[in-house]
C-alpha cells in the first residue's frame, strides 16, 4: 500500500510528493529494483505481486502491509510471447472520475 500512496502522490512537484512520503512508515521497507529488459512479462508481473505483497519475506501476514516499494526499470524492452505484441491490446487509465 505504501508504493501505491507513494505513486499516487507524484503529480510532477516533487517537493509535494516527498511531502506525502514523510506520512508513510517506511521503515522496514525496501526499494526493489527490477529490470525489464529481456524479461518475459507474465513472469516479470508474478515476481513483482510477490514482492508487493510481502510473500517474500519469512513474517507474511495477510492482514498485514509488509511489501516492499518496487521500481521497475526498462519497461519499453520487456519480452512478450506468441503475437501479443501486434495483437493485444492492452487498457490502461488513471483512474480518475469525470
Amino acid at each position: 500500500m505504501a508504493s501505491q500512496a507513494a505513486a499516487s502522490a507524484f503529480n510532477g512537484n516533487m517537493k509535494k510528493a516527498l511531502a506525502g512520503l514523510k506520512r508513510i512508515n517506511l521503515e522496514g521497507l525496501r526499494w526493489r529494483v527490477f529490470d525489464a529488459k529481456g524479461q518475459v512479462l507474465g513472469r516479470l508481473a508474478s515476481q513483482i505481486s510477490t514482492v508487493i505483497q510481502g510473500k517474500d519475506k519469512p513474517t507474511y501476514a495477510p492482514y498485514r502491509d509488509d511489501g516492499d516499494i518496487c521500481v521497475v526499470l526498462n519497461a519499453k524492452d520487456v519480452c512478450v510471447t506468441g503475437r501479443k505484441m501486434t495483437d493485444k491490446f492492452y487498457r490502461w487509465h488513471t483512474g480518475q472520475v469525470s
